[in-house]
């Protein structure tokens, strides 16, 4: 080490661990913030590797706050957890700006633990967390080498302590993720961007939307054989209300009969957080087992007494093939034939006509669904505006949708014909994992279609995008990247690389079913999981308070021993205090025993006297080994050889 070195930075390595430690750290978060905030943390990284001289603090703060006022205009204020993030990684790179002094790279060492916490926050994926769980060990490092005369030289044994004090802390960490009480609600309540799902209305545009997400939905494990492809709909909400522009769930009506006409579907799902009031299942759902508050109300839908703002597990049974509704009152079925007064005027022509020549309703929508098949219709993302009469606009002119509009038009002309209708909100389809055996359902499988009513037969489900010809569907990669949001964030980077690596189909199954054993263990082990997992290890049932007692007790202990296997190691793991302990050693077998907490002058002073001809020696070593441990001056082997002088001698005592 350079003898001239009086800051923890100029120690051999330690800055590079650092700057290596936080960019690794920060890496993760730069795909969840705007792209010039990431630009500016990458651009302040790599200055930070050979910034000469501290930039003046009228300049730091003049950028501070620039940079401050540029995230209230990008979130539209602070008060949101994107908002935050985008300030934390821009204060941690303001850091690298003046990183100088001890106190800096002590702040900048325990900034990268922050940062890990906050990446696991914000990131859920297995692949995320792997990573982030193995930059614990450099972190570790960065800091232990900070305090090490050497600094990184020795990584193999800067390696083994930092994996040491991992190991000691492993125990605490799982007591404290285990008995820790859990939250009934989410960390944080902040309102974000994040994709929702579909919501309680549909108004063109909305469905396409969402269609442009790879993020996860939910995932599906069937208790049997699971339904075939063209039963897999995933019942959301039901829209019964049109103002002309925007369908709504409208007023409850009376409750429906049901009848079952096949075996019963039983699903245990894993839905991620929507922020809406509903649950989804398999069409159609008729009862439903959750740690949320749920019920299914008259349309057949699962509602939920709260808003879905995490991460839930929960059971549901239904039945896909049913009679629902077969006798409807009268008050619901005008209800379900509600229109505008006015507007699309062509459309309601057309559907008096389709009355007149095809009276029995299902006849009727044949042919309307045969018109479709025929007809010039296309099922694109790429949709012209539409006209402020929607229904006329697209079903005479364009003619090119994707399926909200077909829901939409539909569902109208069925209503301006006399035959009560619905738009149903949710799913289609899924993803089969073999390997794991169940289904993933992304956002970008929403869909929409309708119901249609016919007397003593009840609700019938179409699927009006399932009459389109194949010849006309265009779903191209470059119809989703013309719509796609331009900020850049790692949801974006996770679907380009799912779709730039070829990997093995099994391999991709496998890792998807880690995904969902993760999800479902780890990251929503929650208030019920805890409790099932206390009565699985035959503990009572146990009130906060009791958790925090045991909690407190448990940690107290496993710290108690880590720190005897810290101390009892410590002297082993450093060269300086393992010399001076031998030093100390030597001095005892002369009846010079070193006082618990005695300082190494105090020390020299008493062997001085009883070892008068070796003043001189003693006062060398002891000398260098205080400005060595304490001011960092000079290295291990100076030490070593003033040592090596005393070793070999034989001290005479008085």
């Amino acid at each position: 080490m350079n003898a001239t070195a009086t800051t923890l930075l100029e120690r051999p390595g330690v800055k590079a661990l650092l700057l290596i430690a936080i960019g690794a750290t920060l890496l993760p978060l730069w795909f969840k913030v705007p792209l010039w905030v990431a630009g500016f943390s990458a651009l302040t990284l790599l200055s930070a590797t050979g910034l000469g001289s501290k930039l003046p603090r009228y300049l730091l703060l003049v950028m501070v706050l620039g940079a401050t006022a540029a995230v209230v205009v990008q979130h539209r204020g602070l008060f949101t957890k994107e908002a935050g993030l985008s300030l934390i990684v821009l204060m941690a790179s303001f850091k690298l700006l003046e990183l100088r002094a001890n106190r800096d790279a002590v702040l900048l060492s325990a900034l990268t633990f922050f940062l890990l916490f906050v990446a696991m926050l914000f990131h859920r994926d297995l692949a995320v967390n792997l990573y982030l769980f193995a930059l614990l060990p450099v972190c570790t490092a960065a800091v232990l080498a900070m305090y090490r005369v050497d600094g990184w030289r020795g990584m193999k044994r800067l390696s083994r302590e930092s994996g040491k004090f991992l190991l000691l802390a492993l125990p605490i960490m799982i007591v404290a993720y285990m008995f820790f009480p859990r939250l009934a609600a989410p960390l944080w309540r902040l309102p974000g961007s994040g994709v929702t799902g579909p919501t309680d209305s549909m108004t063109i545009g909305d469905v396409q939307s969402l269609v442009l997400s790879d993020e996860l939905a939910f995932r599906v494990k069937f208790q049997g054989t699971p339904p075939p492809e063209s039963q897999r709909y995933w019942r959301g909400t039901v829209l019964s209300d049109f103002d002309g522009l925007t369908w709504t769930v409208g007023m409850p009506q009376a409750p429906e009969s049901f009848e079952p006409l096949g075996p019963v579907q039983r699903q245990d799902i894993q839905m991620q957080a929507h922020r809406l009031r509903w649950l989804y299942a398999l069409d159609v759902p008729v009862e439903v087992q959750s740690p949320i508050p749920a019920r299914r109300v008259w349309n057949y839908t699962l509602m939920t007494n709260s808003f879905v703002r995490e991460a839930v597990n929960y059971k549901a049974e239904s039945y896909t093939q049913f009679r629902l509704g077969a006798e409807l009152d009268e008050r619901s079925q005008d209800y379900h034939l509600r229109l505008p007064a006015g507007g699309n005027p062509r459309s309601r022509d057309y559907a008096a006509q389709l009355a007149t020549r095809f009276p029995e309703p299902k006849a009727r929508v044949r042919a309307v669904l045969t018109e479709i098949n025929q007809d010039e219709f296309w099922y694109t993302l790429s949709v012209p505006e539409l006209a402020e009469d929607i229904v006329d606009d697209f079903w005479f002119n364009h003619k090119r949708g994707f399926c909200e509009h077909y829901a939409n038009a539909v569902t109208f002309i069925l209503r301006a014909s006399g035959i009560p209708a619905r738009v149903v909100v949710g799913y289609q389809g899924g993803e089969w994992n073999e390997y794991g055996q169940f289904l993933t359902l992304h956002h970008r499988d929403a869909h929409a279609w309708l119901e249609y009513w016919v007397a003593g037969e009840g609700w019938l489900r179409i699927d009006p995008t399932a009459a389109i010809s194949p010849a006309r569907i265009d779903q191209t990669w470059l119809d989703r990247v013309a719509t796609r949001d331009s900020e850049f964030e790692f949801s974006d980077w996770e679907a380009f690389s799912k779709q730039a690596k070829e990997a093995p189909p099994f391999l991709v199954e496998w890792w998807t079913t880690a995904n969902r054993w993760y999800e479902a263990n780890i990251v929503q082990f929650n208030e019920d999981t805890q409790r099932e997992w206390l009565k699985n290890l035959g503990l009572p049932e146990m009130s906060k308070g009791q958790l925090v007692q045991v909690l407190v007790f448990t940690l107290l202990t496993l710290m108690l021993i880590s720190a005897i296997v810290i101390m009892r190691a410590r002297i082993n793991a450093d060269p300086v205090a393992r010399t001076y302990a031998a030093y100390c050693a030597k001095l005892a077998r002369y009846g010079v025993m070193r006082a618990p907490g005695e300082t190494p002058y105090a020390l020299l002073r008493r062997a001085q006297r009883k070892l008068p001809g070796e003043r001189a020696e003693l006062r060398e070593f002891v000398d260098y080994y205080v400005r060595l441990r304490y001011e960092g001056i000079g290295d291990y082997a100076g030490l070593r050889q003033r040592w090596w002088k005393l070793r070999f001698r034989r001290l005479r005592a008085v």
